[in-house]
């Protein structure tokens, strides 16, 4: 490639000399013809892309480098700064709230109801979205020309594959490995610290409250409790199944994690017919925030510790005073 520019760059040397001595008019307008194609040729070629395919199977032409993207879910805004490249995040959502600095990015709007005509304006060389909450999104920014990469990370070897995409859109390899590497590593060391647990505890872990929803065994926070060291009292197909009360009374779980800011402890210990859950007679309900654990990014594994901390370091001091 660097060649083809030299050559270029002599043809047009090469013609300026010609057409100084050249004392034929024709030959100055000829020659300035093949002078201008040849610098456009030059400057087309500064133009270079790169294919990519995302989780749908698409094929994603994309301008090399990548310079302005926007993000449309807070996990991938997460990616991006932890991959040191928040400086071509040129939008994001009201949800991408961490890091700190995400919070003074540009908003396009919200996670499900982004505004086309900021994310237009912003004119941006690719678009951070998944599916399907935002289908209908992709599919409005992918008929006005935009370049639209879906990614859909659903649990945690999608979220190291996600890093991984992500470093190869913005050029971000090496920081991409490493951070995997990072990520595997905590893993492990997690794994490492519940494998020898014998009597794992029962967890009922609420993420909402009107209705009750809990994540299922198969859902990414499901995943992440699990790996914590938690027996899931919900044991549904579901993903995040909406849970009866009577359920979660029947199950007895002896910890209860509220994912929910609009919930304290201390209204869940209240509940009407929740007071025989052994959870709540031995003080076990505990709040996380919920960002920790929802959002499939880099630092998912450092509220899978958390949750670690809560049901079995938290739990056995309180269990030791009692």
């Amino acid at each position: 490639m660097v060649g083809e520019h030299r050559l270029m760059k002599w043809s047009c040397l090469r013609g300026n000399a010609v057409r100084f001595w050249s004392g034929s008019l024709v030959h100055t307008v000829i020659l300035a013809l093949f002078l201008c194609a040849g610098c456009a040729e030059e400057t087309g070629e500064d133009h270079l892309t790169f294919t990519f395919t995302d989780d749908r199977g698409k094929e994603v032409v994309l301008p090399s480098p990548v310079r302005k993207i926007i993000s449309l879910a807070p996990s991938f805004t997460e990616i991006v700064y932890a991959l040191g490249a928040e400086e071509k995040l040129v939008g994001v959502t009201t949800y991408c709230d961490y890091p700190q600095e995400a919070a003074l990015k540009r908003k396009v709007g919200d996670f499900l109801n982004p505004s086309i005509e900021r994310i237009i304006a912003m004119k941006p060389d690719c678009v951070l979205a998944t599916a399907p909450s935002q289908a209908r999104t992709i599919d409005r920014l992918e008929k006005l020309g935009l370049k639209v990469v879906q990614l859909n990370p659903e649990s945690i070897l999608g979220v190291e594959r996600c890093i991984v995409q992500i470093g190869e859109i913005l050029d971000r390899k090496d920081p991409a490995d490493s951070l995997v590497d990072q990520f595997r590593g905590s893993i492990r060391r997690l794994k490492n610290l519940t494998s020898s647990i014998e009597n794992k505890k029962r967890v009922f872990l609420e993420m909402d409250t009107n209705p009750l929803v809990s994540p299922g065994p198969a859902s990414f926070v499901g995943e992440l409790l699990t790996l914590a060291g938690g027996e899931n009292v919900v044991q549904s197909n579901s993903r995040y199944p909406v849970v009866n009360p009577e359920f979660v009374i029947k199950e007895d779980p002896e910890v209860i994690i509220i994912a929910n800011p609009a919930v304290s402890p201390e209204e869940v210990k209240s509940r009407l017919g929740w007071g025989t859950i052994s959870a709540i007679r031995w003080g076990r309900v505990y709040s996380i925030e919920a960002g920790k654990i929802s959002r499939p990014g880099p630092r998912a594994v450092k509220g899978a510790e958390e949750l670690f901390r809560l049901i079995y370091q938290t739990s056995e001091q309180s269990e030791s005073e009692g």
